[in-house]
């Protein structure tokens, strides 16, 4: 079967096999007069600016920087917001009063344990060690001891410039 097409104002008219009585017009809708779409479809989608849509942000109460609990909706917008109060911090186990930290001591617990402080507290026994943590147990090792040499074995260190 063949198709023709051809347009003139308005419409697109297609014939088969070339005869007229065998043929289809398609003509375009005007804001008076029904085509391809309804006429009212068309007065409506002529109102549509291009690259428009419908979507309206909702709105919201503005409020101060502060902590707050937020009630989210379905779409992902928090749509209220009400400050925590010093009985929601509690409710989560944290010490209704104020909580201070002395200094750790090598003798006295504090921001850490004491036994961290001393394995931490570089004094001159130290020199030449690095720390190292083995079964959770900080420890000051010598190079050797990482390597498993004795004293009487020997590194040599170098320094390349580049």
């Amino acid at each position: 079967m063949q198709i023709n097409s051809g347009t003139t104002e308005g419409t697109n008219k297609f014939t088969f096999n070339g005869s007229a009585d065998k043929s289809i017009n398609f003509v375009n809708a005007t804001t008076s007069a029904d085509g391809l779409m309804s006429a009212s479809d068309k007065s409506k989608l002529n109102g549509i600016d291009a690259g428009a849509n419908a979507y309206t942000h909702p709105s919201y109460t503005a409020r101060p920087s502060g902590l707050y609990k937020v009630t989210v909706d379905a779409m992902g917008h928090v749509s209220d917001a009400t400050a925590v109060t010093k009985a929601d911090i509690t409710a989560l186990g944290i010490p209704a009063k104020d909580t201070t930290y002395s200094t750790a001591t090598t003798s006295a617990n504090g921001l850490m344990p004491s036994g961290m402080f001393s394995a931490l507290n570089v004094s001159a026994s130290q020199n030449g060690k690095v720390l190292c943590v083995a079964n959770g147990v900080l420890t000051w090792k010598t190079i050797h001891e990482l390597l498993g040499l004795t004293a009487s074995d020997s590194i040599l260190y170098t320094s390349e410039s580049k």
